[in-house]
C-alpha cells in the first residue's frame, strides 16, 4: 500500500475528508482507508525521521512512500501554485550537505533542500538558490528514511512563495485549503496519467524538445483526453500537423515550446476561452514595463493578479505606486 507523507494535517485536510481516511492510530498521527495510509510528520528532518520510521516500523505492507506539500521556490521560473515532482533531495543547516537522496521519478527534473530552520527572507532563498530549485523541511528525510527500509519514495510540492518574497507563515496557514485542494487534485491525476501509459495517447511529454512541469502535464494530459474523445486519433492528427512541426522546429526554449503546445490545444479544446485569455494576456503584457511585470497566468488562473517589481530608486518606487493606482482590475476581466 502507498503511503502519503505531509507535514501537517491542514495540507492533508482534503485528502483526509475525500478519501475518507479515519484516524487509525492516534499516537502515531496515522490515518487509514483500505487503499492507502496518511502519516502527519511534523515539521523539520528531525521529528519527520523519527515519526516516518515509527510508522514504518508498525505498518509492514507499504510499497511506496508520496510526500505533499508545500515548499519555497529558490527559481524565479517558479510562483505560487506551481506543482513540481522532486528529482533528488538535498539537506541544508549551516552549510550544504552532499548527502542527497533520489526519488523514483525518473522524470522529475527539480531538485528540493531541506533546510534545518525556515528561510523566511528573500535574502536567505537568494544565498542557497545554487542548490536547488525548492525549499522544504522534511523530504530529505524522507529520502533518507525510505533508503532504510528499501522502499521507494517520491514527492510533490506546491510552491508556497516564490524566491523575491518573503515566506510568510500566517498567510502559508490562510491558504492552506487551496494548497490541500491543488495537490488533492494532482493526486487524483496521478492515477489517471498512469493509467493513460497504456492507452492510445502517444504524445511524449518527457522529451527532451519540451519541458512541461507538473501542473502543465495535468493540463497537457485532460486537454489531450477531452479532444481524443471528441475525434478518435486526435492526437496523431495534432503531432502530424504544421503547427506541432513548427513548434518542434522553433528556436523556442523547451519550456516555451511546452507552453505554446498547451495553448494550440486550447484553441481547438475551447476557442472562445482561448480567444478571451488571449485579449488578456495582451492586456496585461501592455501593463509590464522595466520597474513592475504582472503575471498573466495567476489571473487567468486563480483571478489574482500577481506581480513582481524592482526598486533602485525613488524614482522607480512612483513610477510602480503610479502603475498600480491606475490599474483597473474590473477592465482587464472584461
Amino acid at each position: 500500500m502507498r503511503l502519503l507523507c505531509f507535514a501537517h494535517k491542514n495540507e492533508a485536510k482534503t485528502f483526509i475528508k475525500m478519501l475518507n481516511l479515519s484516524l487509525s492510530n492516534e499516537r502515531l498521527k496515522i490515518y487509514s482507508n483500505n487503499d492507502l495510509y496518511l502519516l502527519i510528520t511534523g515539521e523539520g528532518n528531525q521529528q519527520t525521521t523519527e515519526n516516518l520510521c515509527l510508522a514504518l516500523s508498525s505498518l509492514k505492507d507499504i510499497t511506496e512512500i508520496l510526500n505533499m506539500g508545500v515548499a519555497g521556490s529558490l527559481n524565479k521560473d517558479y510562483t505560487r501554485g506551481d506543482l513540481l515532482s522532486v528529482r533528488t533531495a538535498y539537506q541544508f543547516s549551516d552549510d550544504f550537505s552532499f548527502k542527497s537522496f533520489t526519488s523514483a521519478d525518473t522524470h522529475a527534473k527539480n531538485d528540493c533542500m531541506s533546510a534545518m530552520k525556515r528561510l523566511n527572507t528573500s535574502e536567505e532563498k537568494k544565498k542557497v538558490s545554487i542548490y536547488a530549485d525548492l525549499v522544504d523541511r522534511e523530504v530529505w528525510a524522507i529520502g533518507s528514511v525510505a533508503q532504510k527500509f528499501k522502499l521507494p519514495w517520491r514527492s510533490l510540492k506546491i510552491v508556497s512563495d516564490d524566491i523575491n518574497s518573503e515566506a510568510n507563515c500566517n498567510l502559508i496557514k490562510e491558504d492552506a485549503e487551496y494548497y490541500s485542494n491543488t495537490l488533492f487534485h494532482a493526486f487524483q491525476e496521478i492515477h489517471e496519467l498512469e493509467v493513460s501509459k497504456n492507452g492510445s495517447n502517444s504524445f511524449s511529454i518527457d522529451s527532451d524538445t519540451f519541458y512541461f512541469t507538473h501542473s502543465q502535464k495535468h493540463e497537457l494530459h485532460k486537454l489531450l483526453k477531452t479532444l481524443e474523445q471528441r475525434e478518435v486519433g486526435f492526437t496523431d492528427k495534432f503531432m502530424n500537423s504544421d503547427s506541432y512541426r513548427g513548434i518542434v522546429q522553433s528556436k523556442l526554449s523547451p519550456k516555451l515550446r511546452a507552453k505554446k503546445i498547451l495553448s494550440c490545444l486550447l484553441e481547438q479544446y475551447d476557442p472562445p476561452l482561448y480567444q478571451a485569455q488571449s485579449k488578456l494576456k495582451e492586456k496585461i503584457s501592455k501593463l509590464n514595463i522595466d520597474q513592475i511585470h504582472f503575471d498573466s497566468n495567476e489571473f487567468i488562473e486563480r483571478k489574482n493578479l500577481k506581480f513582481r517589481g524592482q526598486v533602485k530608486t525613488q524614482a522607480d518606487l512612483e513610477i510602480i505606486k503610479n502603475v498600480l493606482n491606475h490599474l483597473d482590475i474590473d477592465g482587464l476581466a472584461r
